[in-house]
């Protein structure tokens, strides 16, 4: 695969061209340029948050020593006040014992506690990192047909540029966030957000809108996530306007269906919105339905990002041989490893790996 050629034939629309058409010519220039991309995503990807003024109070519920007396675990749950009412939800946080604040990885999770406390935890305490967790469906349902529970339940108007669940899940990463920060046994300036498929699509919203994320893992998110539409195999716009997924992303963005080379963006440019921040982007070979090819130089082409801004993105040459790799000395890291769509033990060790050589 030559990688130059590929994006040439995607017709991608310009990542360092103002809406005006006029080019970016310094690393000044990205402030507006990443304001423009923002907007232009809130309206026509994941929707925009009601205007509300947020109030976060915290209750811990629970707390006991794990792993043998290795780590504390505290399940807490966090109060948002805002001007439309008040929501709570709960999260898992496990927490090393250590004379040092620890960096700290947020996971958007598909279950709640369900093995995660047997693998997953213990090995981010034994590599030193701190790890929240919580379950999507306690900010809103994945119900195939409405949006009005949850937070959605909270008074607010559904129009075609309202935020979809994505966001709400994301939000949901962000308030934890915002827990973390108070915590003096947390490096706050080390806080990466994860998640897998759709809740990658969430992790990646997290990390663009909210720059105090460190590094932003999205992990197998395909359509409406990294993966670029343009060209794409598997999950395209049609497939995200269907039943099961349609309350995901906003109503201005499956609009697109059978159309997606008008989008006025393409998924490069979420990934752009990370940078300087890391971004790490993780496929598997026979993830179709995702199409790892469509990630891959999703992830090549938001590296103009970083280079406008005298930093290396993805580090890969030219041309290559798509198969099982693994690219970590850049500020976007990826890894394409054998296997079906899942986030599993081979990468969390990426994830850690790529961490602790970037200090991030």
């Amino acid at each position: 695969m030559k990688i130059s050629e590929e994006l040439a034939a995607r017709h991608l629309p310009e990542l360092l061209k103002f809406d005006s058409g006029t080019p970016l010519r310094a690393k000044q220039d990205w402030a507006l340029r990443r304001e423009q991309i923002e907007e232009n995503l809130l309206d026509n990807l994941w929707g925009r948050k009601p205007d509300w003024n947020e109030e976060v109070s915290y209750t811990v519920l629970e707390e006991e020593a794990v792993f043998e007396n290795t780590a504390l675990k505290a399940k807490v749950e966090l109060e948002i006040e805002t001007t439309a009412g008040t929501f709570a939800f709960p999260f898992e946080l496990y927490l090393p014992f250590s004379e040092e604040s620890v960096p700290a990885f947020i996971h958007i999770a598909f279950q709640r506690g369900d093995g995660i406390e047997d693998e997953i935890a213990p090995y981010l305490i034994k590599e030193g990192f701190a790890y929240a967790t919580f379950y999507y469906r306690d900010i809103i349902d994945d119900l195939f047909h409405e949006k009005e529970n949850g937070i959605g339940a909270l008074p607010q108007t559904f129009d075609e540029h309202a935020w979809g669940k994505v966001h709400m899940w994301a939000w949901g990463a962000c308030r934890i966030m915002d827990y973390l920060e108070t915590l003096v046994q947390i490096d706050a300036s080390r806080v990466a957000v994860c998640g897998h498929s759709r809740l990658g699509k969430a992790a990646l919203c997290a990390g663009a809108l909210d720059q105090r994320f460190s590094m932003t893992i999205t992990n197998c998110s395909g359509g409406g996530g990294i993966a670029i539409q343009r060209g794409k195999k598997g999950e395209r716009v049609k497939h995200l306007r269907k039943e099961g997924s349609k309350t995901w992303l906003c109503d201005a963005y499956t609009a697109y269906a059978e159309r997606e080379n008008e989008l006025p963006f393409d998924h490069h440019f979420a990934g752009a919105l990370v940078a300087p921040r890391h971004l790490y982007v993780a496929s598997a070979t026979k993830d179709k339905w995702a199409d790892p090819v469509s990630e891959f130089l999703s992830a090549a082409a938001a590296s103009d990002a970083y280079r406008i801004l005298g930093l290396e993105g993805l580090v890969v040459p030219d041309e290559i041989e798509f198969a099982p790799m693994v690219l970590h000395e850049g500020r976007i890291g990826f890894h394409l490893r054998e296997g079906e769509h899942y986030m599993g033990r081979y990468d969390w060790e990426q994830f850690v790996s790529y961490r602790k050589k970037h200090h991030c």
